[in-house]
């Protein structure tokens, strides 16, 4: 979710389903916003980057992840993604990027 820019951007888990996802690694609930830091967004290539960070933000892990990388190319209606993707650094893994999941064909 995209707000205004001085309020930033976050990933919703309030969709009821969100409950049946674990819990983050200490135990506690997926919070039901989960805030974008180190924000970019590239205009003319319409291209957003941000990071979540577990370990900062939350105190701990999610499934081993202190850290998601985010890069996400939006069509020119901006209606769907159409490339980027997730890396996660992993705890232990020092800082290493694993490629978690990718958008678009």
């Amino acid at each position: 979710h995209f707000l205004l820019p001085q309020d930033g951007a976050y990933i919703s888990y309030e969709n009821p389903l969100c409950a049946r996802w674990p819990s983050l690694d200490d135990g506690t609930p997926v919070p039901s916003q989960v805030y974008f830091r180190n924000m970019s967004f590239d205009e003319t290539e319409k291209i957003f980057r941000g990071t979540i960070e577990w370990q900062q933000d939350h105190g701990t892990t999610w499934q081993g992840c202190s850290k998601w990388i985010y890069e996400m190319k939006f069509d020119s209606e901006y209606t769907c993604i159409i490339s980027g993707g997730v890396k996660s650094i992993h705890v232990g893994n020092g800082l290493d990027e694993v490629d978690m999941s990718t958008f678009g064909a």
